[in-house]
C-alpha cells in the first residue's frame, strides 16, 4: 500500500511539474514538427552540402517547421524559386497571434508489381492549435486500407479501412529547449536510408522528450512506453549527449528497453545523467533487466560535401571463461558520403552509404525486449543480419522537376528480425570456440534499380512517378530460387493546410 502510494505521489509531481511548464517557460514562436516523411528533407540535404551552413542539426530530427524556414529562407532553385514560397502554409505576420491551422494530406498512388496493378489511397487529417506563443498542440490522423496487408500490423481492420493515430503532441519551445510530450516522431542520426540507433522509419512513439542546445552542446532524452509483447509491459529510456564544433557534430547515445508483466516505469531511468547498464548491473534489488545498446554518431561537412557514420554496440563479449561468452558480437555500423554539384555539375545530389548489422543484433532471449514498436524496427529499418550497398542520385531541372537514381545491393542473411532467438554456441566449450559467417545461413542477394521523377508545384503539391527492376537471389533463403520482378509506381501528393489567426 505504502510503495503504490510513493508511485502515485511521484507522478502527481511529474503531471504538475508538466503542466506548469508552458507557464514556467518564456517560448517563442508557435511551430510544429515537420514529420520525417516529408520530402523537403532530401532537398535539405542537398542545400546543406551547398552552401556549408550548420545551422540545422541533422544529427536529431524531426526539424521544426519554423527551423527549416529559417535555413531555407536565403536559398532558391531554377528561376529564383524559393522553397519557403511553396512549403507548406505561409506562416505570416510575426506568430504572436494565436492560431488553429486544420488541413488534409491525399497520397494516392497507383502501382503495378507481380503483373498486378492496385491503387493505394493514404490519407491524413492536420490540425494544430496555438494557444499561446511557443506552445502548439498537434493532431494527425490517419487512414490506409493497405495497413492490414502488412504481416506485423496488430491494429483493427473496419470494412477493409484501418485507421489510427499518427501524431498527437504537445509542443513548447524556447530559445535553448524543446519540450515534447505525447505521441511524436524521434530520430537520432544522419543516415539516409536509415539510422541504427532512432530510425525515421519507426512509429511514433507515445513518449516525453527533452531537447536541450547551447552553443557547442546538446542534449537529449526520451522516455517511451511501447507496445506490449506477450502481454508484456515494455518501456524505453534514452539519452544523448553531443558536441558541435564547427562543421564536426558527435552524438554519444544509449538506449535501454525493459519490461514485464507487472513492470512500471523504474524511477532511476527517468534521469537523464544516468549510466542505464551500470544501473541495470548494480541494483538487482530492483531485478532492473533489459536490452542496453550504445552508439556514437558524427556527421562531419566540408566544402560541398559530408562524411558521416554510426557505431551501435548491442553486446560484445570480452572474457572467454564459460560457453556464454562464446556467443558472437550484436554490432552494427553506418557509413555515408554525399556530394553536391560534384564534378561541376550544378544542382546535382550523390550519396553512398553502406550499412552492417550482425546476427541477434536489436534482439536478447526475452522477446519483449526486442528493439521493436508496432512490430516495425526502432532501429535500421531492415533488421539485422544484412548489410547494405546504396547510391542515390538526384538531378534539380529548373524551379519544378527532379530526376532521381537509386541502386541497391542487399544481402540478407537468415537471422531476420523476426527470427526466434537462438544459442548454439552453448553446445561448445570455450577451447572449441564458436563463429559465425556473415551473414548467416543461405544468403539472399537483392539488386535493385530504380528511376524517379518528381514534378513539384509546391513542397505540399505534386506529382511522382518511379519504375525500376529487382533481382533477388536464393529468394527467402532457398537455394537457388530467383526472383526477378519490374515495378513502377505513379501518385500525387497534396498536403493542404489553412491558418485561422484570432
Amino acid at each position: 500500500m505504502r510503495r503504490n502510494l510513493l508511485i502515485g505521489n511521484k507522478w502527481k509531481v511529474v503531471c504538475v511539474f508538466v503542466l506548469l511548464l508552458p507557464f514556467v517557460l518564456s517560448p517563442l514562436i508557435a511551430q510544429y514538427l515537420v514529420p520525417p516523411y516529408s520530402i523537403i528533407y532530401e532537398d535539405l540535404r542537398y542545400l546543406r552540402l551547398r552552401s556549408g551552413r550548420t545551422d540545422l542539426d541533422f544529427l536529431s530530427g524531426p526539424f521544426l517547421y519554423t527551423d527549416i524556414i529559417n535555413f531555407c529562407s536565403s536559398f532558391s532553385f531554377g528561376k529564383q524559386k524559393k522553397i519557403t514560397s511553396s512549403f507548406c502554409f505561409r506562416s505570416g505576420g510575426s506568430g504572436e497571434k494565436q492560431a488553429i491551422i486544420a488541413g488534409v494530406n491525399p497520397d494516392l498512388h497507383l502501382v503495378r508489381e507481380r503483373k498486378v496493378s492496385r491503387v493505394n489511397p493514404f490519407f491524413r487529417t492536420f490540425s494544430f492549435f496555438s494557444p499561446a506563443s511557443g506552445v502548439g498542440i498537434v493532431n494527425v490522423m490517419a487512414v490506409d486500407p493497405r495497413a492490414p496487408d502488412f504481416e506485423g500490423y496488430i491494429g483493427k481492420e473496419w470494412r477493409g479501412l484501418a485507421g489510427y493515430t499518427e501524431q498527437a503532441y504537445l509542443l513548447i519551445e524556447r530559445k535553448f529547449m524543446r519540450i515534447t510530450l505525447g505521441r511524436s516522431y524521434y530520430t537520432k542520426g544522419n543516415g539516409r536510408t536509415g539510422n541504427l540507433t532512432f530510425s525515421r522509419f519507426c512509429r511514433p512513439m507515445d513518449s516525453f522528450q527533452f531537447h536541450f542546445r547551447k552553443k557547442f552542446f546538446t542534449m537529449s532524452f526520451i522516455l517511451a512506453q511501447l507496445d506490449p509483447i506477450n502481454g508484456k509491459r515494455r518501456y524505453l529510456s534514452s539519452h544523448t549527449f553531443g558536441f558541435r564544433y564547427r562543421n564536426l557534430s558527435i552524438d554519444f547515445t544509449e538506449a535501454f528497453l525493459y519490461g514485464g508483466s507487472d513492470r512500471i516505469f523504474s524511477f532511476s531511468l527517468l534521469n537523464p545523467f544516468l549510466f542505464f547498464h551500470g544501473e541495470q548491473m548494480n541494483d538487482n534489488s530492483l531485478g532492473l533487466t533489459g536490452n542496453t545498446l550504445g552508439s556514437i554518431t558524427f556527421d562531419y561537412l566540408f566544402s560541398k560535401g559530408a562524411v558521416y557514420g554510426e557505431v551501435l554496440i548491442d553486446d560484445v563479449q570480452l572474457d572467454k571463461k564459460e560457453p556464454g561468452d562464446l556467443e558472437p558480437n550484436e554490432v552494427g555500423v553506418l557509413l555515408g558520403f554525399e556530394s553536391a554539384d560534384i564534378l561541376g555539375l550544378d544542382r546535382l545530389y550523390l550519396g553512398i552509404e553502406y550499412v552492417a548489422l550482425t546476427n541477434r543484433t536489436y534482439k536478447t532471449p526475452n522477446e519483449h525486449e526486442w528493439y521493436l514498436h508496432r512490430n516495425v524496427p526502432i532501429g535500421y529499418p531492415l533488421g539485422s543480419d544484412l548489410d547494405r550497398f546504396n547510391v542515390f542520385i538526384k538531378r534539380y531541372l529548373g524551379k519544378n522537376i527532379q530526376l532521381g537514381f537509386q541502386y541497391n545491393l542487399i544481402r540478407q542473411g537468415e537471422g531476420e528480425l523476426d527470427k526466434p532467438w537462438d544459442s548454439p554456441w552453448m553446445k561448445y566449450t570455450v577451447e572449441e570456440g564458436y563463429s559465425e559467417p556473415f551473414p548467416t545461413g543461405v544468403v539472399e542477394y537483392t539488386n535493385k534499380i530504380e528511376f524517379m521523377l518528381y514534378y513539384l508545384f509546391s513542397y505540399d503539391n505534386y506529382l511522382y512517378f518511379s519504375a525500376g527492376y529487382s533481382r533477388i537471389s536464393n529468394y527467402e533463403h532457398n537455394p537457388g530460387v530467383l526472383k526477378n520482378e519490374f515495378f513502377c509506381k505513379v501518385g500525387w501528393w497534396l498536403d493542404f493546410k489553412k491558418a485561422f489567426y484570432f
